[in-house]
């Protein structure tokens, strides 16, 4: 019954480990900054990077699952640009951050 699924765990791995090492990547930058909310315009970008990965280590590698690619990629480029400059134009960090910070201090 869930053969299907468990035919594909390395490749799911595989995806699972490069967007945590990504994400994990992106929040040491934001201690560094002290400022999170940057991270949400990596979010979407995320899911189009496990999607290039997935993409490359499947096989076969069809014009479906190419054209979900793409689909995918812009959907993440339009979201995160969206997002990045919205954090770019606030100047500071997003004020439900300031908040959770408030709330718990380090």
């Amino acid at each position: 019954m869930f053969d299907p699924l468990f035919d594909h765990t390395p490749q799911m791995l595989v995806c699972l480990a490069a967007a945590l090492c990504l994400m994990l990547f992106l929040w040491l930058i934001s201690l560094r900054l002290k400022d999170v909310s940057f991270i949400d315009a990596f979010w979407a970008p995320c899911f189009a990077w496990i999607t290039w990965i997935a993409y490359l280590v499947a096989t076969p590698q069809t014009p479906r699952s190419f054209l979900i690619l793409g689909l995918i990629t812009l959907w993440a480029a339009r979201l995160g640009g969206y997002l990045w400059r919205r954090w770019r134009l606030e100047g500071e960090e997003d004020r439900r951050y300031q908040a959770m910070r408030r709330k718990f201090p380090d």
